[in-house]
C-alpha cells in the first residue's frame, strides 16, 4: 500500500519520510555546516519481526522501499548521510545479498548480531559474527564500501568480561568501521523492551565497570574524544 502512488498509505508515508529528511538536514554544527549522519533504514529485514521483513514483503517491494526512501532524501538535497544496510545474523552471501538495494543506495555493509543464551551460547555468537562479518567485509571490499557491526550486545552483561573475553575476540581481524551496542533501558514500562535488566553497557559501580573501561582503552577502539584528531 505504501508503494502504491497516490494511496492514503503512500501519501502518509511520504510525509513521514519528508519529516525524517528535514530533521537530518537540520543537524548542524556551531558553524552551520551539516553534520554527517549514518542512516540505517529497514534493518534486520532477514527476520520477520518488522513489517518490511522477509516473510511479510517481497524482495522486489523491499528494494522499492529503499528506492522510495532515497528518492525522498535526494529531492530535498540531503547530502550528509551515509546509508547502512544491515541484515540480521546471516552467514551466507546469498542470504545477505538477497534484498540488497544496490551500490548506488548503500555506503556501509553491516550486520545485527546479538549474544543470546549466556555463556553456553558463546561459541554460537563467535560463529554468527564470523559468518556475517566475513560476508559484510568481503562484499564491502568488492565495492569500495565500508563495513560495520551495526547492532550487537549481551543483555544485562550476563557473560563475565563480555567486551574483552567475547566481543573483542569475536571481532579480531575484522576491524569494522564501528560497532553499536543496544541501549540501556532499566525502568519498568509498558513496552516489553523497557524492563529491568534491559541494558548493554555498564555504569560506574557495575561489576563490569573495570572490564568495560579496559575494553575502551584497547588500541583499536576510538571514542568520540579520539575522533577530534581525524
Amino acid at each position: 500500500q505504501i508503494l502504491a502512488p497516490g494511496s492514503e498509505a503512500n501519501l502518509r508515508f511520504a510525509a513521514y519520510l519528508d519529516r525524517v529528511a528535514d530533521f537530518i538536514a537540520s543537524i548542524r554544527d556551531a558553524k552551520g555546516n551539516r553534520v554527517p549522519v549514518i542512516f540505517r533504514p529497514w534493518h534486520e529485514h532477514t527476520g520477520s519481526w518488522f513489517w518490511w521483513g522477509k516473510d511479510l514483503t517481497s524482495a522486489e517491494n523491499y528494494v522499492k522501499l529503499w528506492e522510495m526512501t532515497r528518492a525522498a532524501f535526494d529531492a530535498k538535497g540531503i547530502d550528509n548521510v551515509l546509508w547502512a544496510y544491515s541484515p540480521d545474523k546471516v552467514t551466507t552471501t546469498e542470504d545477505y545479498m538477497e534484498r540488497y538495494p544496490g551500490d548506488r543506495l548503500v555506503d556501509i555493509f553491516g550486520a545485527d548480531i546479538y549474544h543470546l543464551g549466556g555463556e553456553q551460547a558463546t561459541p554460537r555468537f563467535f560463529e554468527l559474527i564470523k559468518g556475517s562479518m566475513t560476508v559484510a567485509r568481503d562484499e564491502a571490499l568488492k565495492r569500495g564500501k565500508l563495513w560495520a557491526l551495526t547492532e550487537t550486545g549481551c543483555e544485562a552483561l550476563e557473560v563475565p568480561d563480555w567486551y574483552n573475553a567475547v566481543l573483542a575476540r569475536a571481532l579480531d581481524g575484522f576491524r569494522p568501521l564501528y560497532l553499536c551496542v543496544w541501549r540501556n533501558a532499566l525502568q519498568e514500562g509498558s513496552s516489553p523492551y523497557v524492563r529491568k535488566g534491559h541494558y548493554y553497557t555498564p555504569w560506574p559501580g557495575h561489576p563490569q565497570e573495570k572490564s568495560f573501561v579496559d575494553y575502551c582503552r584497547r588500541p583499536e577502539i576510538l571514542l568520540a574524544r579520539d575522533l577530534r584528531n581525524y
